[in-house]
């Protein structure tokens, strides 16, 4: 199943299907002003379950040797709602 979000104009696309559970952002957002917001009002859109794929775990693996030698790595795409933060891309 695919979901649409339209954010400012953008349209951000949500998949639920279990072969393909995330979100499509395009990369002109990485160029939107950026705001911090407290980790405890996140809560992400992917089941938790697809971190347990090893292919995930190695990219979650890979992304923690990258910040240790001082690396960066893109913010992650949120939308607010009634519950908090909900993360649309950065679960990892």
């Amino acid at each position: 199943m695919k979901l649409s979000y339209l954010l400012k104009e953008n349209k951000i696309t949500l998949y639920t299907n279990p072969e393909y559970f995330g979100a499509d952002v395009p990369d002109d957002y990485l160029e939107r002003p950026r705001t911090s917001v407290p980790v405890s009002i996140l809560y992400g859109y992917e089941p938790d379950d697809k971190m347990d794929d090893i292919h995930h775990a190695n990219d979650v693996f890979k992304l923690a040797l990258h910040m240790k030698k001082g690396g960066t790595v893109p913010p992650i795409v949120v939308r607010k709602t009634v519950k908090g933060y909900q993360v649309l891309d950065g679960h990892h």
